[in-house]
């Protein structure tokens, strides 16, 4: 926790609150709110906008533990006092290239040093599983060879190693050879992934690069490779695993192409957490709502988000906006920080139709663009000493179409973004999903039926760099949302119902509850309550990308307007630990690792 951060939110809390309330106390009958709204409007006129600053000050407390550090397999501290262990690895991955010894015979194809390890892997421990596998990717890494990339033959890889030649392959391929022998050893949940790989500080050395992941079917924890590198990620989740394995190859991985544990050359678009936390900050400015803010702020002793955006209403449903932006977020681990300056325009309209079969259709889309720097800490001194910093391109697009007739509203959504394309080297991905839906209102009630299918663009195959559209899921909700009437008082109930990779394959389905209920308290003020809750309830199809087990948070609170400007408020907050599946994380932050139990905290609010 940075504690000077703490002291500073609770001194801005006290004047905050202490001034707000004097204002109140002390109002006449022309009173200095009245006379103090007269002069704020004449600014907003003169500025074009009704909301100049919008704040929010709070403070959190919560059981963060301990940092999180990772472990890097080091095959001298682990062996040290333990010669005959190391013995045994080496004999293996001696045999496993033509030198047979102490029994083991010598492989002479990529066949049999696969049946190697299979035959003999099982007479080794952990540390020495590793250790073989660390030995097999620096004897592969040096016969890397980008004239030979995608080298779908594993006999020709496993020749050019025997060799000591230079035509080994690319990262995939030598990844897709190590994932076979990790598979040999007895450990599951095999697959590769991609990642941005930047090998300096400054993000003159990035470019994209597949690795691989692996769990420990006795412990449940998953491991990375990278060549020569093992790390154990403390993770039990595929998602997990990949997002300390993008957080280790540098600050930000846009998209992450995580492969199947079941379906060899199947992949999935992931998106990591800190990928996510990023696109949460420029949506906020990016996207513009009515009465956005000029100054926007948001200070704790977890972080700060502040910017300045200046909208322009261009007419006829067009607006455009300039914006400068710094976010950053204390982790047990560091300080995540990013800064953005950009652009973004907006065009919405809608059109009501008569004596047709359609009652109304409109269009919202949007873009923007702009650079970004993004700063993010390192896992392990030892192994990845420097914060690395990446000054990147940001450029994002969504569009959305609707047609309505009488009480059933088609849509269809394309949305697509990159926040990772090296200013320095120009490596990076790109994000796009198409969504196609349909929402039915029950009368004029405010319960609903939404159902949707979303596509993701994700990559072909190892060898094949190109894209394919595939359905990432289909979702049937059941909503119950009473917060358009305007009142304080509602609630909002949302059950979701996901079947991921479509109806027709099925491959897993996970439920969601979303609850939310406020209801004001006299004196009190307003009292909010909300739960979130999710679930896989099926996983036909044995991937381990569906794996993650049940999370829940709750949440209550209670907030008081001081004044027309200032309210306050407090509340708890518990969650499970557990992370949900990453499209029902309601956790928008680059932390990895939740901090389980109860949190308390306070909020000073002020709109001006």
């Amino acid at each position: 926790m940075n504690y000077y951060r703490a002291i500073t939110v609770a001194a801005i809390l006290g004047i905050t609150f202490t001034t707000g309330l004097k204002l109140t106390l002390s109002a006449p009958e022309e009173s200095q709110q009245d006379l103090a709204s007269k002069s704020l409007q004449d600014i907003r006129n003169n500025l074009g906008s009704n909301n100049l600053f919008d704040g929010v000050f709070y403070y959190k407390a919560q059981n963060l533990n301990g940092k999180y550090d990772i472990h890097p397999f080091r095959i001298k501290e682990v062996f040290y006092n333990d010669q005959a262990g190391y013995g045994k690895a080496v004999n293996l991955y001696n045999a496993s290239f033509g030198v047979g010894s102490n029994g083991i015979p010598a492989a002479r194809s990529y066949n049999e040093s696969v049946r190697l390890a299979q035959d003999y892997g099982s007479r080794l421990n952990l540390p020495e599983k590793l250790a073989y596998l660390s030995f097999l990717g620096s004897r592969l890494s040096d016969g890397y060879s980008s004239a030979t990339e995608n080298e779908s033959d594993m006999q020709k890889i496993f020749e050019n190693a025997l060799n000591h030649k230079l035509d080994g392959g690319i990262c995939g391929d030598i990844h897709r050879y190590l994932s076979d022998h990790a598979k040999a050893l007895g450990f599951d949940n095999v697959g590769l992934h991609s990642g941005i790989w930047q090998k300096d500080s400054k993000g003159k050395q990035g470019d994209g690069h597949l690795v691989y992941h692996f769990r420990d079917p006795s412990s449940g924890i998953y491991f990375i490779q990278n060549y020569s590198q093992l790390v154990n990620t403390g993770q039990n989740t595929v998602q997990g695993a990949v997002d300390v394995s993008t957080r280790i190859l540098g600050p930000i991985s846009g998209v992450s192409q995580v492969e199947s544990s079941e379906r060899r050359n199947k992949y999935h678009a992931y998106l990591p957490k800190t990928s996510r936390w990023v696109q949460a900050n420029l949506k906020g400015f990016t996207e513009m709502q009515e009465d956005d803010p000029i100054v926007r702020l948001k200070v704790s002793n977890e972080g700060t988000t502040a910017g300045l955006q200046f909208t322009k209403d261009l007419g006829k449903g067009t607006k455009a906006r300039g914006f400068i932006m710094h976010s950053d977020f204390d982790t047990r681990d560091g300080r995540f920080e990013m800064n953005a300056v950009g652009f973004a325009m907006q065009n919405q309209f809608s059109v009501p139709l008569a004596n047709s079969i359609i009652d109304e259709y409109g269009m919202n889309s949007n873009v923007y663009g702009g650079v970004m720097q993004i700063r993010a800490p390192s896992f392990d001194s030892k192994m990845n000493p420097m914060d690395k910093t990446r000054n990147t391109l940001i450029m994002g697009v969504k569009v959305k179409g609707y047609a309505r007739v009488n009480k059933t509203t088609g849509r269809i959504e394309v949305e697509t973004f990159s926040n990772d394309m090296g200013l320095q080297e120009q490596s990076g991905s790109v994000d796009a999903r198409t969504r196609v839906g349909v929402n039915q209102n029950v009368g004029e009630s405010p319960f609903s039926v939404d159902a949707e299918r979303e596509f993701e663009l994700s990559r072909k195959s190892q060898k094949e760099k190109s894209n394919t559209l595939q359905t990432h899921f289909d979702k049937v909700s059941l909503i119950y949302d009473s917060t358009k009437n305007g009142s304080k008082a509602y609630l909002v109930l949302n059950s979701e119902y996901y079947v991921f990779e479509g109806v027709e394959a099925f491959a897993a389905s996970a439920v969601r509850q979303v609850i939310k209920v406020s209801f004001p308290a006299a004196q009190f003020g307003t009292i909010s309550f909300a739960v979130d809750a999710s679930r896989f309830v099926s996983n036909k199809s044995g991937d381990a990308y569906y794996n993650n087990p049940f999370a829940a948070s709750m949440k209550v609170a209670i907030e008081k307007a001081v004044n027309k400007f200032v309210s306050v408020g407090a509340g708890m907050e518990y969650n499970n630990k557990n992370r949900a599946y990453w499209v029902m994380d309601p956790d928008i932050t680059p932390e990895i690792n939740k901090a389980k139990g109860l949190s308390g905290f306070i909020w000073v609010s002020a709109k001006i």
